[in-house]
């Protein structure tokens, strides 16, 4: 995928929620970096998951320009880490390796992430 512009853009493993699965609203501000998710998200797991740990990571583009990524089975979100040379203005990329597990973040077709 390609963004341009201010935001906060991410990716998820491939999970199914059902909706009947939690109370009325609870959903209304759902995020898998919230923790009260993670046992749900975790169990929603299937083979094509392997054993990489990441299950969900994004990239702001608003104020400092840092990526983020979440371990559900680990005990708290990973810090983010910044990104040097980044210009928010640019098209930015997001490729996601689901063979690798890797997410990168490229910008001029040069990957800074």
């Amino acid at each position: 995928a390609v963004f341009t512009g201010n935001g906060v853009f991410g990716v998820i493993r491939p999970v199914q929620i059902k909706t009947s699965d939690f109370g009325e609203g609870e959903l209304n501000v759902f995020s898998p970096f919230l923790f009260r998710f993670w046992e749900y998200l975790a169990g929603q797991g299937t083979d094509r998951w392997n054993d990489s740990n990441v299950h969900c990571c994004f990239l702001s583009l608003t104020g400092p320009h840092f990526w983020r990524w979440c371990d559900w089975a680990g005990a708290s979100n990973k810090p983010g880490s910044s990104i040097g040379a980044f210009h928010p203005n640019n098209p930015t990329g997001l490729l996601l390796d689901l063979e690798d597990g890797t997410l990168s973040i490229y910008q001029n077709g040069q990957r800074v992430a």
